[in-house]
């Protein structure tokens, strides 16, 4: 994804992988103070036990002025059980990245997405009885443009976020 656009890029995860340069914790983070220009964490704060401490070493480790880009659930199901730990609001977000200089916090998903994402849940259990056969995917297809759809119509309700992205400038 990064191929051309960056000078280097280093994966982190916790697990091997094809995609992963270096195994490390979130919480402890090998590499130097103001290492990075840009640090992103896609869906790794609720699976994370201190995610305080991750977020003070990905502030330890982006020079001055750098960027970090976080994605947190807002309302999920439970995965990566048993390290599943946290769900967040945008009020919960401010306050854990106050030590940055700037924070955008963006929602991914209103109340009403929140709705037909649940549902969506529910539908993909079915797609594994066989006597069913495409129908529960044509219910998710559908359930997807209808929820779509009432989404545009009814505006933003953002009492539940299935979603954020947080942006912050050290």
């Amino acid at each position: 994804m990064f191929c051309g656009k960056v000078k280097e890029y280093i994966g982190v995860d916790i697990l091997k992988s094809d995609k992963v340069d270096i195994i490390a914790s979130s919480e402890k983070l090998p590499f130097r103070n103001d290492y990075f220009d840009v640090a992103i964490s896609t869906q790794v704060l609720e699976h994370t036990k201190n995610y305080q401490l991750a977020i003070k070493e990905i502030y330890r480790v982006i020079k001055k002025d750098g960027f970090a880009f976080f994605s947190v659930p807002g309302v999920w199901e439970i995965h990566g059980a048993p390290h599943d730990y946290w769900r967040f609001t945008e009020y919960g977000l401010k306050e854990i990245f106050k030590d940055f200089q700037q924070i955008e916090i963006i929602n991914n998903g209103s109340s009403i997405l929140c709705f037909f994402q649940i549902f969506n849940i529910y539908l993909k259990k079915f797609t594994k009885i066989p006597i069913l056969g495409i129908f529960p995917i044509l219910m998710i297809v559908i359930n997807n443009l209808l929820g779509w759809f009432l989404d545009k119509l009814a505006g933003k309700y953002d009492f539940f976020v299935i979603n954020y992205l947080v942006i912050v400038k050290k």
